[in-house]
C-alpha cells in the first residue's frame, strides 16, 4: 500500500473554501430554481396556445357553416 502524500490547508483557507463552496451551492439552487420557473412559463404558455387554436377552429367551423348558409340557403 502506498502512503499517500498529505495536504495541509490553514483553518482560515479552510472556512474561506467552505463558504466558497456553500456560496456555490447557494447558486445553483438559485439557477435550478430559475430553470423550473423557466419550465412553467413554457407549460403556460404551451396551454394557452393549445387554447387559441381550438378557438381559431372553433370560429372558423362558424364562419364556414354562416358561408354555407348564406351561399346555399
Amino acid at each position: 500500500m502506498v502512503d499517500e502524500p498529505r495536504v495541509f490547508v490553514k483553518i482560515d483557507k479552510y472556512k474561506q473554501i467552505l463558504n466558497k463552496m456553500d456560496n456555490i451551492k447557494k447558486t445553483l439552487e438559485k439557477v435550478e430554481d430559475r430553470i423550473k420557473e423557466i419550465e412553467e412559463i413554457r407549460e403556460k404558455e404551451r396551454l394557452e396556445i393549445e387554447e387559441w387554436k381550438s378557438r381559431l377552429e372553433e370560429i372558423k367551423q362558424k364562419i364556414g357553416e354562416i358561408d354555407k348558409q348564406l351561399f346555399e340557403g
